[in-house]
């Protein structure tokens, strides 16, 4: 049994997952919107060009393109972009007259806030003893559902993941010999 979880966690680690934090459609986003190339920079306004077209806007203001323009660094003729995908964005600093593939561009955690909807777990929405079920049960109910969700019987890391809660702490700041742990809450609280 043991060797044959190992085994499902080898092949699990190959397959693809779709990644909450980092989606699937990432490069291709990336790849369809490329940061514009900045033209002239004035300490208020830039004019950009992308897809054949000369745009100027203010700081604050949007290009047709999506990308939202954040700052302006006149004295060094650079402008601090902003876009954001559905799941996570990106801020491309650009300089005056260099080609919009020079741009530095960074990749933010976040996107569009309206439109991120972190995966919601309801253990009891289909069985609403379920957790009865679990603490009375003499066997292991979670591997039984997880071994029920595969074609050979034998759980591997998808259906066993599927079966247990999401951790409630990103990370712990401590080492092992430390008598007191930390750790941080996806809410950003410090628990100790």
């Amino acid at each position: 049994m043991k060797l044959t979880l190992l085994l499902s966690l080898v092949a699990a680690s190959t397959a693809t997952l779709e990644d909450f934090h980092y989606p699937s459609a990432e490069a291709a986003e990336r790849e369809a919107h490329p940061a514009p190339q900045l033209l002239t920079v004035t300490p208020t306004q830039g004019t950009f060009s992308s897809g054949g077209k000369h745009e100027t806007v203010r700081v604050g203001g949007q290009l047709a393109s999506g990308w939202r323009l954040q700052a302006l660094l006149a004295s060094a003729d650079t402008a601090v972009l902003q876009f954001d995908h559905a799941a996570w964005g990106q801020i491309a600093f650009v300089a005056a007259g260099a080609p919009a593939s020079a741009a530095l561009t960074l990749r933010k955690a976040l996107g569009a806030l309206p439109t991120i909807a972190q995966p919601h777990f309801n253990f009891s929405g289909a069985d609403p003893d379920y957790f009865k079920k679990l603490a009375a049960g003499p066997e292991d109910l979670a591997t039984t559902l997880a071994m029920a969700k595969t074609v050979d019987g034998e759980p591997d890391y998808t259906s066993l993941a599927s079966q247990l809660a999401p951790q409630r702490d990103t990370v712990a700041i401590s080492t092992a010999p430390d008598v007191v742990k930390f750790a941080v809450s996806y809410s950003g609280r410090i628990k100790w």
